[in-house]
């Protein structure tokens, strides 16, 4: 096979990382190149703000990468931050749409990190809502259903250990 494709003078993943990252940058004064390059970034991970648009930025350039050669979707999916790269893959956005959202979206999870909590439980949707009902769970949702066994279970992070603590005994 030929050499590596090129976009400009770059391999394509480089490439659409720095594109990512000049857009993210004119949003939030932050480059993800140099952010990627420093030499605290283990320390910088933990922060919401920083540790989702990077993980959007490689998402996005692999998907360009594979791409470039001849490798394209029939479908997309993704979760969290996978969303919206599966949203630009599969054209919903345009680039600087979708990192304007990420940064919107990482930005306001830091806001709030640490106001709430997160728990799986091995159940369906109904019966875990009967059960927060019952057991006048009121700042837990049901947040996501995984399977039909399965859910993930958001909010006060007392009334969700105090869930977590019944349901065990059930």
């Amino acid at each position: 096979p030929e050499g590596p494709a090129v976009i400009g003078d770059k391999q394509p993943l480089r490439a659409t990382f720095d594109a990512v990252s000049t857009i993210f940058e004119k949003l939030s004064d932050v480059s993800l190149v140099e952010a990627m390059q420093a030499e605290d970034l283990d320390a910088r991970l933990p922060y919401t703000s920083l540790a989702q648009p990077l993980i959007f930025a490689v998402q996005v350039a692999t998907v360009e990468s594979l791409s470039v050669k001849g490798l394209k979707p029939d479908a997309v999916l993704g979760h969290s931050v996978g969303e919206v790269a599966a949203a630009w893959a599969a054209g919903a956005f345009d680039l600087p749409d979708a990192v304007r959202l990420i940064y919107v979206r990482s930005r306001n999870q830091e806001k709030i990190k640490g106001r709430g909590s997160m728990s799986a439980a091995l159940t369906g949707a109904e019966a875990a809502e009967q059960a927060l009902r019952e057991g006048g769970f009121d700042g837990v949702v049901v947040a996501a259903e995984n399977s039909p066994r399965s859910v993930t279970l958001s909010g006060d992070k007392e009334q969700l250990a105090a869930f977590a603590k019944a349901a065990r005994k059930r």
